[in-house]
């Protein structure tokens, strides 16, 4: 066999389960895996009808190919130092021939032998004894033999205690006939019991098999740049056990991504591959967790059983479980609490299998398995309670896991801890790097693989892609041309984009000037931009903003580009003949596998022209987008069809608008669009499940019924939302306008609920009056803050909610109301059983408006969920805090409490405030764990505070729920930041805090800055996702 290398020779040892003697047989060296193997025909050649093998108790597999194929001819792996046990086709045959050859062995408790135990028996009988008795005898302790000896102690006692005398033949036979079938039925049970251990054992093989092959289609799935925008190894484990008491539910799992390092990191150094573990990270919470396992459920399976089993394919190995390092043990009871993995693991794959057998109380989960897509990766971010992809705190980025994003050689896209990042990145071309971009206004993000640049010069140009050609492993680079490079620069940037094996690039030309410059190439100075199209590594190319892009390229640059799959030309172009519309012919036909195209166009009557051109040529594309000034138009495409479309544009263009059946979504923005413009937009897409609509009318009531009436008579029942927004709001303010919800239209007027938001509103209320007077009861959401309610539309609301009031959601102040105005409001707040959200945003400056707050919430603070005060620190104002809420119990759903006091202003009597605040903020007792909410927003803008008191404060808050702090404008200073860091650790448990605002506070002008990231990197080990915003002077680049 002229393929395998027997000069090694190594033997594998086999035998007969129960036999002391061994065979050997020789392994041969597989030269294409280098690994020792035995062929099966050597096997049964020794061991005729060998079924398979065991060690220690487990089946040995045959090897298989990449595509889990048996490799012929059939061959088991080599084990070193360890004797295999062989099956046979009957597991009894083997053991029955060796019976027919060996004496059988002792049945009685005393050790006698077969021979022993027949001559006591035919001792026992005299010459009176019939002939067959002796018989008799013998088969008595033969089948007790082969019955296992549960007869045994019967047969010895009939032999020793029969006399001729005594027993009659007839007797000895009828009970040696009884005992033969007694041994006849249980032979059955044991050759039952052999089935079902031989059906069992095959259903594991064949579930091995099955696992396998889902494992090895998982792993082997290779994304490109664009496909993958998160790490797509995680698995889930239970959270410690002092997150819960009760038995696992899917809120007591988080879920830990893997890094998915292998040879693709392999150090010059390193002999074996890195294997596949947990990342750096103490895990997510699940947001939805039912959708999450239901969408997700099978994916999680089989990884959790690629943790559990190991495999090695296409360059990576995950380890078995039961090999799993003391390191990875560490690792994982310092992240989670786990000091068992193991059963944390299996706990995890019988919650998921219990949820497969649609058991413990979820959705059952699918049995198919298959590599996730793009929409799955990205749609997994919304399904952590804590989904900041990104945050930047003093300039550390952080994404999923703490994982960073590499491209193999081969061009597959990989997420590996840093431990593994760093073997691939020297650090001093790194550095190298980072000071070329901190000198170019540029920046870095190792995690992402993403670089930032302008270059002013092709010097500059050349320096930087110098260094970034000595770092591999970035794949995405934006750079802003802010000099008129010639052709000839472009071309050495190309070149060198080329050699940095960048896959994602981006490219701003808005700094070049026009055809006039560089007038020896003028018309194909663009082709080495156009051309990146064709370097095998680039599959995302964008080219922002160069002037006349497409009359400067010539016909070498529409060279074939099959790996290209996302481009956007967004560079302007009109609506002329030639030579624009021929070229971009040519670049579409050049790239047949765009899966996304996007172009900008300056002509608004050239949009369906443009889509119907593109979807032609492109049969593979999924997404397209057409850009017209602010406007735009977004299609989802399949098999060459529009699927759906998003529009964005003026009221001229929707109408021109040819794909009209296909939209689902349309924004439609036009400072001059009146009522029959509006419904002439929804006649014209009945298909629409979203319309939102820019106007400037004077009756919006007039607009809202109508809609109503036109939805109903067109049967547009797919139509779920229409947004209603004025175009006349202040820049930077909330949208003024009216949301009307069809998905919610019990008990209403107008077939749906109304969202009302007139908070930014600058004109005069009586517009919404019609609106209140007729369909108040219809209302589920009103926000009318900054003054924004006055007594007419609170008598209009008390009026049309006398008998109905589906009002949910209410934010007011007291500013325009009248103590007549806080009447009305105090009964529509009354008779509103499903108000969930009752804010009050309240100045307390004077004696007036604090009595008017006081008629507000006295009668209804136990309603309140968010209270938002503004104040001058005054003696009076906090006697009236104290009388108002003289404890949190007085508002016991409070979530969001936020206190600013004017710029200015110092609390007169801070004893007394402090005192009262600290209880506003702190949990509730052990005996009354009940008595009241925590608080998810605690604010105190511009407070000031001595430093006893600031402990106290800080001691007392409640961390449990806390999302977003609030110390802007305060003296919060070094020394609080140490009490806070203090009280967060003393928790015990990682806090939820996403937001701590330290803006214009004292810590923002801290000098000592090597101590305070020193701090903050502590404050982030308890509060893993919290954004600090105000110290952004500090960052490091």
């Amino acid at each position: 066999m002229d393929t395998y290398d027997t000069s090694n020779q190594h033997w594998q040892q086999f035998q007969v389960k129960g036999s002391p003697d061994s065979i050997p047989i020789l392994a041969q060296q597989d030269l294409e895996s280098g690994k020792d193997v035995i062929f099966w025909d050597d096997v049964q050649s020794h061991f005729q009808n060998a079924k398979g093998v065991l060690n220690n108790g487990t089946g040995v597999l045959f090897l298989v190919d990449d595509r889990l194929n048996h490799l012929l001819p059939l061959r088991i792996p080599y084990h070193p130092e360890t004797v295999l046990e062989v099956v046979f086709s009957d597991t009894c045959g083997a053991r029955q021939d060796s019976m027919t050859s060996i004496s059988v062995s002792s049945f009685s408790e005393e050790g006698l032998t077969d021979k022993d135990s027949v001559d006591q028996v035919t001792n026992g009988f005299d010459e009176h004894t019939p002939p067959f008795s002796v018989a008799t005898a013998n088969l008595h302790a033969t089948n007790a033999r082969a019955s296992g000896g549960s007869n045994a102690q019967r047969a010895m006692s009939d032999g020793f205690h029969m006399h001729s005398g005594t027993y009659q033949s007839e007797v000895l036979l009828n009970k040696y006939m009884r005992l033969q079938e007694e041994n006849q039925q249980q032979h059955q049970q044991m050759i039952h019991m052999h089935q079902q251990s031989r059906q069992i054992q095959q259903e594991a093989y064949y579930r091995t098999g099955m696992i396998q092959s889902d494992i090895h289609t998982l792993l082997t799935q290779n994304y490109e740049l664009h496909e993958y925008p998160i790490p797509r190894l995680f698995i889930i484990l239970p959270k410690p056990s002092r997150f819960h008491r009760d038995r696992f539910k899917h809120h007591h799992f988080r879920l830990h991504f893997l890094c998915e390092c292998g040879d693709h990191t392999m150090s010059e150094d390193c002999v074996t591959s890195p294997k596949i573990h947990l990342a750096e990270h103490e895990g997510y919470d699940l947001d939805h967790p039912t959708e999450f396992f239901k969408k997700y459920g099978a994916h999680v399976l089989a990884l959790m059983y690629m943790f559990k089993m190991g495999i090695a394919a296409d360059g990576l190995v995950v380890p078995p479980l039961t090999s799993f390092n003391g390191d990875g043990a560490d690792l994982a009871s310092k992240l989670n609490g786990m000091h068992d993995l193991a059963q944390a693991v299996e706990t995890s794959i019988a919650f998921l299998e219990g949820l497969k057998s649609k058991g413990n109380d979820g959705a059952p989960i699918s049995d198919n398995v298959e590599a996730l897509d793009v929409a799955d990766l990205r749609q997994l971010e919304s399904h952590l309670k804590l989904k900041i992809i990104k945050t930047c705190v003093l300039g550390k980025s952080c994404v999923l896991g703490n994982l960073h994003r590499i491209v193999t050689p081969k061009g597959h896209v990989k997420w590996v801890c840093m431990e593994h990042y760093r073997t691939i990145h020297k650090e001093s071309p790194v550095q190298k790097l980072r000071d070329i971009l901190n000198n170019t206004h540029g920046s870095i993000d190792e995690q992402l693989g993403e670089i930032r640049i302008v270059l002013v010069s092709g010097s500059a140009s050349s320096e930087f892609f110098s260094a970034l050609s000595d770092v591999q492993g970035f794949q995405k680079l934006i750079v802003n041309l802010q000099w008129d490079a010639t052709k000839s620069e472009l071309k050495e940037m190309a070149d060198a984009v080329t050699q940095a094996n960048i896959m994602d690039l981006t490219i701003d030309g808005s700094s070049l000037l026009g055809r006039n410059m560089d007038v020896i190439h003028r018309f194909n100075r663009f082709d080495p931009l156009l051309k990146l199209r064709n370097n095998a590594r680039i599959q995302t190319l964008r080219l922002v903003l160069f002037r006349d892009l497409f009359y400067r390229l010539s016909h070498k640059a529409f060279t074939p580009a099959l790996n290209m799959r996302v481009l956007k030309l967004h560079s302007p172009i009109d609506g002329g003949h030639n030579p624009w519309d021929t070229n971009l012919d040519n670049i579409l036909a050049s790239c047949p596998s765009l899966w996304e195209f996007g172009v900008r166009i300056q002509d608004q009557f050239f949009i369906v022209p443009a889509m119907e051109c593109i979807l032609s040529k492109l049969h593979d594309l999924r997404r397209l987008e057409i850009y017209f000034g602010e406007f735009h138009i977004t299609a989802t495409v399949f098999q060459g069809r529009v699927h759906t479309v998003e529009m964005f544009l003026p009221f001229t263009e929707a109408l021109a608008f040819e794909g009209r059946n296909h939209s689902s979504y349309a924004t439609v923005l036009d400072e001059d669009l009146g009522l029959d413009q509006a419904i002439q937009i929804l006649r014209l897409y009945p298909m629409l499940s979203k319309i939102k609509l820019g106007y400037v009318f004077a009756n919006p009531n007039t607009m809202i019924e109508t809609i109503a009436n036109t939805r109903e008579e067109v049967a547009a029942t797919s139509l779920h939302k229409v947004d209603l927004m004025h175009l006349h709001g202040e820049a930077g303010a909330p949208p003024v306008g009216i949301t009307m919800d069809f998905t919610d239209h019990e008990g209403t007027t107008l077939g749906c609920s109304l969202h009302i938001n007139v908070s930014s509103w600058s004109g005069e209320l009586s517009p919404y009056y019609d609106i209140l007077y007729s369909h108040g009861s219809s209302i589920k959401a009103l926000d009318a803050r900054n003054g924004c309610i006055d007594d007419e539309i609170a008598r209009l609301l008390e009026q049309s909610t006398n008998n109905n009031s589906k009002l949910g959601t209410l934010s007011l102040d007291t500013w325009t109301l009248t103590n007549k105005g806080l009447e009305y409001m105090d009964r529509v707040i009354s008779r509103s059983k499903s108000l969930e959200r009752f804010v009050v945003d309240q100045s307390l400056n004077s004696e007036e408006e604090r009595e008017k707050a006081t008629l507000l919430v006295s009668q209804h603070g136990k309603k309140l969920t968010g209270l938002l005060l503004q104040g001058d620190g005054s003696h009076s104002m906090t006697e009236w805090l104290k009388t108002t809420f003289p404890s949190r119990s007085e508002c016991p759903r409070l979530s969001d409490f936020r206190l600013a006091f004017n710029i200015e202003s110092n609390v007169e009597d801070p004893d007394a405030y402090v005192q009262w605040l600290t209880l506003m903020v702190s949990a509730p007792d052990a005996a009354t764990p009940t008595a009241w909410s925590p608080l998810k927003r605690l604010c105190l803008q511009h407070n000031k505070f001595g430093s006893v008191d600031w402990s106290s404060l800080i001691e007392a808050i409640d961390f449990s729920a806390l999302e977003n702090l609030d110390f802007s404008g305060t003296n919060f200073a070094d020394e609080q930041l140490d009490v806070l860091i203090k009280c967060v650790v003393k928790a015990h448990e990682l806090v939820p805090l996403r937001t701590l605002d330290l803006r214009s506070s004292t810590l923002s002008m801290s000098v000592n800055l090597a101590e305070l990231h020193s701090k903050l990197d502590e404050f982030r080990e308890i509060a893993p996702h919290v954004t600090i915003v105000g110290l952004e002077a500090f960052e490091i680049h």
